[in-house]
């Protein structure tokens, strides 16, 4: 029996397995006996497959090259400031996700940011604005006057057990945030009660 070299063996059924080889066998008939029955290995025609470890790294590449595109795509602080103005209710993060069109893992981190640096606040997974903006002169915007604490009042009077969030929207607030110095003052004052997150008159 004749020695039979074990790295061309291995090379064969590698090729068997990845596909880059074929196995045909020689027909039978008028051929020589020397040839019937052997078989003839024939690589496939086109193009050489590519090693496992190049295969790799392209996908590596690509999968890079996807998120680069993904994060430069995101959008500036500016416009998401813009997004969460007048939000009083906040906004939650795959909602601020969907709105830009960004993928949430990558629009988690930018949240992050910007709640690091106070510009945004986070509250149970919703986010609210923090900071003012300014508009496209580069000013800021004029401070609007403080709430009158007769206002609150005589809302009251004529809607009890309303919450903070009513309140300010029925006030014409952007934020229900500038009616709570206003309401801890009545409140200290005795001149309103909070029963479950909801404002009366004090009886």
């Amino acid at each position: 029996m004749k020695a039979m070299n074990l790295k061309s063996l291995a090379k064969v059924f590698r090729g068997l397995l990845d596909g880059s080889l074929e196995l045909h066998a020689v027909p039978t008939g008028r051929k020589p006996a020397k040839h019937a029955g052997t078989v003839v290995l024939r690589r496939k025609a086109g193009r050489k497959p590519l090693p496992p470890s190049v295969k790799k790294k392209i996908q590596e590449r690509t999968k890079a090259a996807k998120v680069r595109a993904e994060r430069k795509a995101l959008p500036a602080p500016r416009d998401i400031f813009l997004f969460l103005d007048g939000k009083t209710d906040g906004v939650k993060l795959t909602a601020l996700a969907k709105h830009f069109d960004a993928k949430r893992s990558l629009f988690k981190n930018v949240m992050e940011k910007l709640v690091k640096s106070e510009d945004v606040v986070e509250s149970k997974g919703v986010y609210y604005l923090q900071r003012r903006i300014r508009n496209r002169n580069g000013k800021r915007l004029a401070k609007p006057a403080p709430i009158a604490p007769q206002t609150v009042l005589s809302y009251l009077g004529k809607n009890p057990g309303v919450g903070m969030a009513a309140i300010a929207e029925s006030l014409g607030e952007s934020s229900y945030q500038r009616l709570i110095k206003v309401m801890n003052a009545l409140k200290k004052e005795g001149k309103i009660r909070v029963e479950n997150k909801t404002y009366s008159l004090a009886d």
